[in-house]
């Protein structure tokens, strides 16, 4: 028996190369498993790890380093998934651009869609791959359904409007609970005396733009601090987890003490922060956290979701989810860190936030009652078409949206401006309105493609 042979063809089919987004590919496995569907994963590293550590089977996994033919490699994966029903990637490797491609070049309609999983307009790196994998894909998954139609103008595209909730509520009850033992190990692994210091954990990134300008930013703003603050204060470093094998940014700390003094000849350090480099989990190090420090980080909007008080910092402002919704401030230089951390003292939140939690889940385009279901639908009403016939009627559709499209704000005559419900494309469908509204939106889209060629 064949790989493919294990994928039937009412499969979703998942491929993961990143942790990040297999995390949210764990979740809508677990969900479509529930429902009855059937599910095939293939991953590589980080990413079949998360599958692994929620006990879902991978049927195939793979590694991607300098000596893999990912040429071939992608069209084994392909060929894997060509049963499938609907094939879905994560979009932060290039890798995925030639999956997308080799799934393409087979003769039967496979809807291959790539996940954007970030909740921001634009990132650094991310963004540029993103773009380039958004592109080899028949349609993009958006986790935010606010952001899905800014990107890609005319390409089929569906706003899920997914957060992983269920890890701010659990973080709630871990920091409810597990505070004192985490801090307590954390304290003692660095033969510190804990004398009620506020402990700053700052998420660090991993690319360029991050160790060049942003992180040597936020050590020079730590670096203007009195010695009055940093008695006060611990700062715990959670790397990116790309970052670590190269550990650029420990480097970087290491340089730094030894310019400010802080290390002796006899290599001890004397009157310096207290500094720390994190072993715990991201989710463990959330839990100890007095206050949260970020450049750019996936999991920025965890931290007020469950109180914890929140600052960007950097050589300038990054225009993100929590800073364009004014959610959390952003500083570029001590003054503005030393009001953040005069600020902690008044703060005594353990629990869920609930401005923020508004604020931020409308900034999310979050729908606790998401669902794959409409793309479930349109798959399975449109596999078993003639695939030129079904490409050139979706560039049609594609060109009737785009001239269809009104005036930025001019909704159409006879539309209400915020009801996305009308569209017959994939563009304007959203969580917000429910499972009921998307499906009724998609079954006209589906009618309004079958019939393209008798309208003239």
């Amino acid at each position: 028996m064949s790989s493919a042979s294990l994928v039937s063809t009412s499969s979703v089919c998942f491929i993961a190369c990143h942790g990040r987004p297999a995390e949210d590919f764990s979740v809508f496995a677990e969900a479509l498993r529930l429902e009855g569907r059937d599910v095939y994963i293939i991953a590589s590293g980080q990413a079949k790890k998360k599958f692994d550590d929620r006990q879902i089977k991978v049927g195939k996994s793979f590694v991607l380093d300098a000596t893999t033919d990912e040429g071939a490699l992608a069209q084994e994966i392909a060929e894997i998934a060509s049963t499938a029903l609907i094939v879905i990637t994560d979009l932060g490797h290039l890798f995925a651009v030639k999956i997308h491609l080799a799934i393409e070049q087979l003769p039967i309609n496979i809807f291959h869609y790539s996940y954007y999983d970030n909740y921001n307009k634009h990132v650094p790196v991310y963004s540029e791959v993103a773009d380039k994998v958004m592109k080899a894909s028949s349609g993009v998954i958006f986790a935010n359904a606010n952001i899905k139609s800014s990107i890609f103008e005319g390409i089929l595209n569906y706003g899920i409007g997914y957060y992983p909730m269920h890890q701010a509520e659990a973080l709630v009850k871990m920091r409810s609970a597990n505070d004192n033992i985490l801090r307590s190990r954390l304290f003692k692994d660095n033969g510190w005396e804990d004398k009620g210091e506020k402990i700053l954990v700052y998420f660090g990134g991993n690319n360029e733009e991050y160790f060049n300008h942003a992180f040597p930013a936020f050590l020079k703003s730590i670096g203007g601090m009195a010695q009055t603050h940093f008695s006060q204060l611990v700062i715990l470093f959670q790397q990116h987890p790309g970052a670590a094998q190269e550990d650029k940014d420990r480097l970087q700390v290491t340089e730094w003490e030894k310019e400010h003094g802080w290390v002796n000849e006899a290599g001890e350090t004397i009157n310096a922060p207290k500094i720390a480099f994190s072993i715990f989990k991201p989710e463990e190090a959330l839990v100890v956290a007095d206050g949260f420090l970020y450049h750019q980080t996936s999991m920025a909007p965890l931290a007020p979701l469950v109180g914890i008080p929140t600052l960007q910092i950097g050589d300038k402002p990054y225009d993100d989810l929590l800073v364009a919704n004014k959610i959390c401030r952003t500083a570029q230089n001590s003054e503005e860190l030393i009001r953040f951390v005069d600020g902690l003292n008044e703060h005594k939140s353990k629990g869920l936030d609930k401005h923020s939690y508004n604020l931020i889940t409308e900034a999310l385009g979050y729908n606790p009652k998401w669902t794959l279901n409409p793309l479930i639908v349109f798959a399975e009403a449109n596999r078993h078409r003639d695939k030129k016939e079904y490409n050139a009627e979706v560039l049609k559709a594609k060109e009737i949206k785009k001239q269809e499209t009104p005036p930025a704000n001019k909704p159409k005559a006879g539309i209400p401006k915020n009801d996305r419900s009308t569209s017959p494309y994939f563009g304007c469908l959203v969580g917000g309105g429910g499972a009921v509204v998307v499906a009724i939106a998609l079954a006209f889209f589906i009618h309004r493609a079958s019939s393209h060629q008798t309208e003239g």
